[in-house]
Order: C-alpha cells, then structure tokens, then sequence
C-alpha cells in the first residue's frame, strides 16, 4: 500500500517529466521551528539569495548563501507551509522546485475534498 510520501514522489517524477531536479542535503539535523541557520551536505551551487528551498513539507525562502560553510540563512514556514519542529540529518533539499511537496499534498487534499463535495469520497468512521 502506498503512503502519502510515496504518493508524492510518484506525483513529483511525473511532473518533472524525467528532467533531474537540483537537490542537496540537510548536513545537520534541525530540531526547533526557530532554526534559521541551514547549513548543506553539498556545495550550495544552485541556490541563490530570494530563491526558495523545500524541506520535506516545509518550503523556505533563502536570504542568503554562505558558499564556504555551505549555510543558508532562511525564513521559515514560508510559502505558506509551516515550520517544522524538526527535520532529520540527510533529509533531502529541494532547490528551486516548481512544485514542492507541500503544493502537491495541497493538491492531493483539494481534490480529495472536490471529490467529497460532489459525493465520490466520503471519510467515515468504521463499524464497529
């Protein structure tokens, strides 16, 4: 059974149409909402001041680069996600993406409530 993470992926090969996606990595893990320091596994080529990065479900406007620590400063929960409370050493970071994984779980859940409203979906609790 697919979750919502696999979901997206799918979502996201089939929107990118077999074109790569500039990425990076989270080379330390992030442990408060308040973080504004992002430092990258990888050279931050790529990434540049006023651009927007994706971090599982969070999206981040980047303020600026540091290219020899490889940090980022960022605001976050920007885009309208919300600021995570943590996110894990390695996760990955999406740079620049036209869609990020929070524009694509939104759109999962608009339809899903078009299709509700038009009484193709309903969630309902099980017998019991």
């Amino acid at each position: 059974m697919a979750t919502v993470a696999d979901l997206i992926s799918r979502t996201r090969q089939y929107l990118q149409g077999g074109h790569p996606e500039r990425r990076n990595l989270l080379a330390t893990a992030i442990s408060d909402a308040t973080t504004t320091s992002i430092v990258c596994t990888y050279e931050t080529q790529g990434i540049a001041s006023n651009s927007r990065i994706s971090i599982d479900l969070e999206d981040m406007h980047v303020h600026s680069v540091n290219a020899g620590t490889k940090t980022l400063t960022v605001s976050r929960g920007d885009y309208g996600s919300t600021a995570a409370t943590s996110h894990a050493q390695d996760s990955v970071i999406l740079v620049g993406a036209l869609h990020s994984n929070k524009a694509i779980l939104d759109a999962f859940n608009d339809t899903l409530l078009d299709l509700e409203g038009r009484g193709l979906y309903r969630v309902a609790t099980p017998l019991e």
